[in-house]
């Protein structure tokens, strides 16, 4: 038997390390196992990481009781970025492990045990001709293997019931198997001629021929597309397939639509994949077979094959990839980590930028391709203060009225953004102030539409509203703040009633919603486009606020005008802000708000310059928690300390959606800090808290 390093699924990390036990010899990194751990000899799941010569327990080691994967589950490179997940966002292994295995099809073993199983994928090839009379099955296998070579799926689609024929026919060396590399393809269902009159069309992208990650941004989405394209031409020419990351549905469903209207049927994979897509996504990919790929930010766990895709990711200041209740995974760092381990080209298209895109530039991690003509027109900024000075006390400017007038005539519709649910941001006393808040949580409590209850929108909780204040009995309770309910409200006495409706209702001619309006497919029919009211994104209290909303809104306005050619006079920001660089980029001037977001980031040790390092502890009883959190705070910083490793450490608060929890945020551009953290959970300092201790890397939001 072989010794194997195996990872244990439990729950304890100081455990989240690998373990040695004798298996099989027909066992390989990447299968998943069943053995006895721990004192009670529980039956525990595994995964091994690597096969050994030896080992310093070699007297006194275990066997595993099965094997549960006859095959890897999981390839090399895969492992390494698991191990890489692991290390660098303080994940157990098998939360990381959790991201991959799900592609692969599911089989049921007994004792209950549910594997995943992806077998080797072979090329079959003719290498003689049968000597004798060979049988009707293996007569068909022959035939079809003189047209060409083919994969042993492809060929199981021709011929059912193959496999024993085919094992004859490869035992007498008429039929032999290899590795086969990705293929040039042509898509399915387009004439060859069509495929080469369009790849003339396109000049290639002009990016140096080494293995570096390079990077687009600007011009409008159709522009990004066809650069996309453009890429895909290039890559075909070197016979590499192209695996297309998008951020969320709506981008994914709008690229998708783009080359299907070419003709050339990419595989896409979504979280509404059934399995059975999934799964044959994910093998195509393994395989080599398949020329265009489109997916969402899970794609980044699919088996990349021996002859990895290039991969472009779109849009990179969107999205993170979120596992649900654990971490938030940075795809720009996913995609670079593959980029490393797998040497895939990676490329980068973005519209609108980011601070990061632009500190990866000036620090030479990315290479700049010819930078597209910026086209977009950006949007009119209307001050709110001044209308409320000239006596206008509507929530909809004079401009904004004739503007919305204009398009509805022209029998256009109006989409209307605010950024905010419910009817009331908060319910408040107006004798005394008190401001009715969440008994879990903490948060202000909104109030609904033609409701008696409050509800808080951060944890869900609700209650019914109160007709006296608790502080001083008056009944002066009054709701206050503009939600999207509320608007519509408005909206609908100033206009027609009929015609307002709330999304995800589009029946309306007025469509009033939230940042959802920026994830609705078809566009073609807005004839005027507003935000009413920006500035609680400008002012939301997180350090990457201003850029999200001004990547939030360009996008909104920016497709108004590229879609439906709505002019810039019909696309209107309302704000009570003083003109500052984030409402001027949103009007289409970016380059001096990215440079003072990237200074300002940088003097504060913020992401991308700095690390944030989010601890959250949470337990039942709010006081333990919080001493806890005190006590924890107090030597991991007397640890910085000691090690002198640079660390800024704020103060402790609340965390308003988690019963009982607390956090405190460490800022530091110091890497032996994440070592320091490492060291806390070998030595069982975590642990020994009765609160359960989280921690989360440079998340999208601090708060």
């Amino acid at each position: 038997m072989k010794i194997a390093k195996i990872y244990i699924d439990q729950k304890n990390r100081r455990l989240d390390r690998p373990f040695d036990y004798l298996v099989p010899d027909h066992a390989r990194p990447g299968c998943r196992t069943v053995q006895r751990f721990s004192q009670g000899e529980k039956l525990t799941k595994g995964f091994i990481f690597s096969i050994e010569e030896s080992s310093e327990y070699e007297n006194s080691l275990k066997a595993i009781e099965a094997l549960i994967d006859e095959e890897p589950v999981l390839t090399e490179d895969q492992i390494k970025l698991c191990l890489w997940i692991k290390q660098s966002y303080f994940t157990l292994f098998w939360e990381a492990l959790s991201l991959f295995t799900s592609w692969s099809p599911l089989l049921k073993k007994k004792d209950g045990i549910e594997a995943y199983h992806l077998p080797e994928i072979r090329w079959l090839k003719l290498m003689k001709e049968y000597e004798g009379q060979p049988g009707n099955v293996q007569e068909k296998i022959i035939s079809a293997l003189r047209d060409g070579d083919m994969s042993y799926e492809e060929l199981r689609e021709k011929i059912p019931n193959l496999l024993a024929s085919l094992k004859g026919l490869m035992e007498k060396g008429v039929v032999g198997a290899y590795r086969k590399k990705n293929p040039l393809l042509i898509p399915e269902d387009v004439e060859e001629d069509l495929f080469f009159e369009r790849m003339e069309t396109f000049e290639p992208l002009d990016y140096p021929e080494d293995e570096g990650i390079f990077y687009l941004e600007g011009g409008t989405f159709q522009e990004e597309l066809r650069n996309v394209e453009r890429l895909y031409y290039d890559l075909s020419e070197e016979g590499r397939s192209l695996l297309i990351i998008t951020p969320d549905k709506e981008i994914l469903s709008r690229v998708q639509s783009y080359f299907d209207h070419l003709g050339m049927k990419p595989q896409i994979l979504s979280k509404e994949s059934g399995k059975a897509q999934r799964n044959a996504v994910a093998q195509n990919l393994r395989e080599g077979r398949g020329t265009l790929f489109i997916t969402t930010p899970a794609g980044l766990f699919l088996p990349f094959s021996e002859f990895p895709p290039a991969l472009a990711v779109m849009e990179t200041g969107s999205y993170n990839y979120h596992l649900p209740g654990k971490v938030s995974l940075s795809a720009i760092d996913l995609a670079e980590r593959l980029h490393k381990e797998t040497k895939c080209p990676l490329f980068f298209f973005d519209r609108i930028g980011s601070v990061i895109s632009r500190k990866k530039l000036e620090e030479g991690e990315w290479c700049s391709l010819e930078k597209a003509q910026e086209k977009s027109k950006g949007a009119v900024i209307m001050h709110m203060d001044k209308e409320l000075r000239e006596g206008n006390r509507s929530i909809l400017s004079r401009f904004l009225k004739e503007a919305m007038l204009k398009a509805l005539n022209e029998g256009k519709k109006v989409f209307l953004l605010l950024n905010r649910t419910g009817y009331a941001r908060h319910v408040f006393c107006r004798s005394c102030g008190y401001t009715f808040t969440c008994p879990k949580c903490g948060m202000p409590m909104q109030a609904r539409r033609g409701s008696e209850l409050l509800y808080c929108p951060s944890c869900a909780t609700q209650i019914r509203k109160p007709e006296r204040c608790p502080e001083c009995g008056s009944q002066a309770v009054k709701e206050n703040g503009l939600g999207i309910e509320k608007a519509v409200e408005i909206i609908g006495n100033e206009f027609n009633d009929s015609i307002v409706s709330l999304y995800p209702d589009l029946s309306g001619e007025i469509i009033v919603g939230t940042s959802a309006l920026n994830h609705i497919e078809n566009y073609d029919q807005v004839g005027c486009a507003a935000a009413l009211l920006a500035d609680l994104d400008l002012n939301f209290p997180d350090y990457a606020a201003r850029e999200q909303a001004v990547r939030m809104y360009t996008r909104f306005f920016a497709r108004a005008q590229e879609e439906a050619n709505c002019p810039k006079e019909q696309c209107i920001l309302q704000t009570y802000e003083r003109e500052d660089e984030s409402l001027r980029a949103i009007a289409g001037e970016r380059e001096k708000f990215f440079a003072e977001e990237q200074k300002s980031r940088s003097l504060s040790g913020l992401p991308p310059y700095g690390t944030n390092y989010v601890f959250s502890l949470r337990g039942r009883d709010r006081e333990v928690t919080s001493r806890e959190t005190v006590l924890f705070r107090r030597r991991l910083q007397n640890a910085a300390q000691k090690e002198q490793v640079k660390a800024s450490f704020l103060k402790i608060f609340q965390v308003r959606n988690m019963n009982g929890a607390c956090r405190f945020i460490v800022k530091s551009d110091d890497v032996r800090f994440k070592e320091l953290v490492k060291k806390f959970y070998e030595e069982g300092e975590v642990e020994s808290l009765i609160s359960k201790v989280s921690i989360r890397i440079d998340p999208p939001t601090l708060v």
